[in-house]
């Protein structure tokens, strides 16, 4: 996990591909896990799949 964390970096050009359903809930879940202090900051996240 460390390795993944170490090799990390921000992507600014997508692909026209779509991400299926599944991976996307993944991330979203693996998302909701992430710390912040002491739990209070609240997230959001908006998912856009049409660029209209």
């Amino acid at each position: 996990m460390l390795d993944v964390i170490r090799k990390r970096r921000s992507i600014r050009s997508y692909l026209p591909e779509d991400i299926e359903d599944t991976v996307l809930r993944e991330i979203l879940t693996a998302a909701m896990f992430a710390p912040s202090s002491r739990g209070k900051i609240a997230w959001e996240f908006i998912v856009v799949r049409n660029d209209k």
